[in-house]
């Protein structure tokens, strides 16, 4: 089965289904979604809708890539709205270096939303969380300043990951960014493949080398159809206008 049919992307009328196939999302990766408010009224309205997504490899991977499935499935379920991407960022970016990219997409493009992947290359190089906690304030600073929403995803699932590197301290900052700064959501793409890996849904690291290349854009079609779900969850709960900063 098409992992797109799988977790059963929808067309312009009915929403968007969390699915029983090989990827399926759960249920607590959708509950107690913060509202998005600038892009929730866009969508209302039926406006264009520019995204800007930043980060590192798995973002800017050639084809697919997260962004690019959420993007389709976005346009699927909204089709009254018009949705743009700018994709920025390279292999090996930390959270301080992907600001300076923050604030010139945001000048040139003006997004309605952007969504921020960091924080494996800061646990890799053991940058210090305080330095990433003020690398997130400043990038969550210049969403708010331009009354963009903002969504961080979190590192990927991996066992060697974990095993070489404590991702915990980087975690919590992200976690905590999304509690305490407004207008900042967390999706929390490590937990989702961690459950995906153990269920055996999904697992890179299990898979053979001949499988791997298949496996890996099953995985950024997941995560991009699991982000869509996120976001569609997050407009039920946005109202008014955009939080002060």
């Amino acid at each position: 089965m098409p992992l797109v049919a799988a977790l059963g992307v929808a067309g312009s009328g009915p929403a968007l289904a969390a699915g029983t196939g090989p990827c399926p999302i759960p249920a607590a990766t959708l509950e107690d979604v913060p509202p998005l408010p600038a892009l929730s009224a866009l969508i209302h309205a039926g406006g264009k809708v520019t995204i800007l997504a930043v980060g590192t490899a798995s973002t800017n991977a050639a084809t697919p890539s997260y962004p690019n499935a959420m993007l389709d499935a976005l346009r699927a379920r909204f089709a009254n709205t018009s949705f743009d991407l700018v994709i920025k960022g390279a292999r090996g970016m930390t959270s301080a270096d992907l600001v300076p990219l923050i604030k010139e997409g945001i000048a040139a493009h003006h997004p309605a939303l952007i969504i921020w992947q960091t924080g494996t290359v800061d646990a890799v190089r053991a940058v210090h969380p305080a330095d990433m906690r003020e690398a997130i304030d400043e990038g969550a600073a210049l969403a708010d300043d331009a009354h963009a929403d903002l969504i961080l995803v979190d590192p990927q699932y991996s066992r060697f990951l974990i095993d070489n590197t404590d991702l915990r301290p980087y975690e919590d900052i992200l976690q905590a960014a999304a509690l305490s700064l407004p207008g900042v959501a967390l999706f929390p793409r490590f937990a989702l493949m961690q459950d995906w890996a153990e269920t055996g849904a999904l697992d890179l690291e299990a898979a053979s080398p001949a499988q791997r290349p298949q496996v890996a854009a099953q995985l950024h079609t997941c995560v991009g159809q699991a982000l869509a779900r996120f976001i569609e969850a997050s407009l039920s709960h946005a109202s008014g206008g955009h939080g002060a900063g």
